[in-house]
């Protein structure tokens, strides 16, 4: 089992803070993917709310896409280790943002945001459905990369599909 001092921890987070240089801001953030990405009893320690909120922000503002693709990726791997966060995220993205990234995104961070849904539509979250069904653009966005040249994007777009299917069978009438 690996473990990070807490005051590793404290100091990373501190590190997404707005007040740091962004380079600083970035390789926190890295460091956090990775971690999230690698271990889960470590990764558990940069699920929270706080982190979340942090991320987005960078995910919101940064003009590096770099540096937007890793806080997108963090995101969804600390979405992975606490599922009750994907409200918060989603609503903080907003349904129209999430679609866009979806539709028009890089392929990492199409790849995270679909694990994310996904994630999601295995967990109890109400306004989910109508939220999905009411915007045009994510059911463009899922169906176009049923075509995509990734085998990845394109399996998770399935498996998409299948959770939106066992949800509620009025997807099954908007695929077709």
């Amino acid at each position: 089992m690996w473990e990070i001092p807490q005051a590793a921890i404290v100091t990373m987070i501190k590190c997404l803070g707005v007040g740091e240089e962004e380079t600083v801001r970035f390789y926190a953030c890295k460091t956090i993917e990775n971690i999230t990405a690698q271990s889960i009893s470590a990764g558990c320690n940069f699920a929270t709310l706080e982190v979340a909120t942090l991320l987005l922000n960078i995910y919101h503002t940064t003009k590096n896409e770099v540096f937007k693709t890793s806080a997108a990726v963090s995101i969804s791997h600390i979405c992975k280790l606490n599922t009750t966060l994907f409200p918060t995220i989603f609503e903080s993205l907003t349904c129209k943002q999430f679609s866009s990234a979806l539709l028009d995104g890089p392929p990492r961070i199409q790849q995270a945001f679909i694990t994310m849904l996904n994630i999601a539509l295995t967990q109890p979250y109400a306004k989910l459905n109508d939220t999905l069904q009411d915007d045009e653009n994510f059911i463009l966005a899922i169906s176009k990369m049923l075509e995509n040249s990734s085998i990845v994007l394109r399996g998770k777009c399935l498996l998409t599909f299948l959770l939106l299917f066992k949800m509620n069978m009025h997807w099954f009438v908007i695929a077709i």
